[in-house]
C-alpha cells in the first residue's frame, strides 16, 4: 500500500491524489510536524473505491479544510464616507438613502446581508475583488417610523463559525 493510501473503518479506501499546500514546523513544539496553513482553504481531491487499482466504484470528490471567517465590515454612506459612531444622518423625512456594507477577507468569500427587526431585508452581495464583497441597501421615502431604527449588516461564509456584524442607527429630522 502506498504512503498516501489510507484504510477507513468501513472498509473503504481513500487515496489522496492531489498535493495540498503543506507546511512543516521548524521550531518549538511544532518542530517536524506537518499542518495545513490556516490562512486559506485547501481542497484535497481524493478518490474512493474498491480493490488495489480503484477501478470499481471510482468516485472523485473534494474535501474542504480550513475555512476562514470574514475579517472586517465597513459601513459607508452614499458618498463613500465611513459612518462615524455608527449613527447615520440626520436625514429629512421623505428622503431616499443608500447604505453600503463592505466585507473584507474570508475564504470562501462571504455573503453580505442587511437585517432590520430580525428579518433579512437585502441579501444581494456583489463581489468587488478576491477579498471584498459589498451589499448596498436603498431606503426609499424615509418615514417617521424609521427614526432611530437599527440596521445590521452581517457577513457569513459558513455555518461553523459565527458571522460578523455591524449595526448603524438612522437619525432623522421629522416634519
Amino acid at each position: 500500500m502506498s504512503p498516501n493510501t489510507f484504510h477507513r473503518p468501513e472498509g473503504f479506501r481513500c487515496r489522496i491524489c492531489g498535493r495540498p499546500e503543506v507546511r512543516k514546523g521548524t521550531n518549538g513544539a511544532n518542530r517536524g510536524r506537518t499542518a495545513l496553513p490556516h490562512n486559506r482553504v485547501n481542497e484535497i481531491p481524493f478518490r474512493t473505491g474498491r480493490g488495489r487499482d480503484f477501478k470499481s466504484a471510482r468516485q472523485a470528490s473534494r474535501a474542504k479544510v480550513g475555512r476562514v471567517p470574514p475579517e472586517k465590515l465597513l459601513i459607508v454612506d452614499e458618498k463613500g464616507s465611513h459612518i462615524r459612531h455608527y449613527i447615520l444622518g440626520p436625514y429629512n423625512e421623505g428622503a431616499t438613502i443608500n447604505i453600503t456594507c463592505i466585507s473584507t477577507g474570508g475564504r470562501p468569500l462571504p455573503k453580505v446581508q442587511w437585517w432590520y427587526e430580525n428579518k433579512i431585508i437585502n441579501n444581494t452581495s456583489v463581489v468587488l475583488s478576491d477579498k471584498r464583497v459589498k451589499n448596498t441597501l436603498v431606503l426609499h421615502r424615509l418615514e417617521r417610523k424609521h427614526l432611530k431604527s437599527v440596521f445590521t449588516c452581517q457577513a457569513a461564509n459558513n455555518n461553523v463559525t459565527n458571522p460578523i456584524s455591524a449595526s448603524i442607527t438612522l437619525d432623522m429630522n421629522c416634519k
